[in-house]
């Protein structure tokens, strides 16, 4: 634990080491012109090592040795490797390929964009950035989504991991209509999809 008032502090915190480096960054640059090179140079080695200590990467604010920070990928390297692990039962090989291609096409767009081209094909425009891309990737491999057939008003659902349709219902006015609908890829006919201009 890091005792802020403790010079002999072994974990420096975060905001102490940006005083540190703010201190020796003032000390270089009030530097007197009569100083040799060779002591500035020192000096401002010091500072740059500070700063790359700085720049390190920290773990609950003890800063990790290199060799830790390298063995530890990055966020999206695991999303990435964890994706290509999946099984994805609801396409098939060329329609997985097409969808990932897809996906990497539109991440390029806005999320305003994103939901005209789901307007366009009356598809819902809710969620995040990332669900908006994979709603539009699907669509482009499998066509446009329609209404759930048994209850005619709720939107379904698709799971390109298990390869299946749901419907869970949706709001009337002031009441929620519940539905049931569970179906197979064969069990729902997608309209095709429309590129708005």
């Amino acid at each position: 634990m890091c005792i802020r008032d403790s010079p002999n502090c072994e974990q420096v915190c975060s905001w102490k080491r940006s005083l540190i480096v703010y201190k020796q960054l003032t000390e270089v640059f009030e530097m007197d012109s009569a100083n040799n090179k060779d002591d500035d140079k020192k000096k401002i080695g010091i500072t740059r090592k500070a700063i790359r200590k700085m720049k390190a990467p920290v773990k609950d604010n003890v800063p990790l040795k290199s060799a830790e920070a390298k063995e530890a990928p990055p966020a999206k390297a695991k999303a990435k490797a964890k994706e290509e692990k999946d099984e994805y039962l609801g396409y098939t090989p060329d329609e997985l390929a097409k969808y990932r291609e897809y996906k990497e096409l539109y991440a390029g767009m806005t999320n305003n964009k994103l939901k005209l081209i789901l307007k366009a094909n009356h598809q819902s425009q809710t969620g995040t950035k990332d669900i908006l891309i994979r709603k539009v990737a699907d669509g482009k491999v499998l066509g446009a989504m329609p209404r759930c057939t048994k209850c005619g008003g709720g939107y379904l659902k698709w799971s390109i991991r298990e390869g299946k349709y749901w419907c869970t219902g949706y709001t009337d006015d002031t009441e929620k209509v519940e539905c049931d609908f569970v179906g197979k890829k064969e069990d729902v006919v997608r309209s095709p999809w429309v590129d708005p201009e």
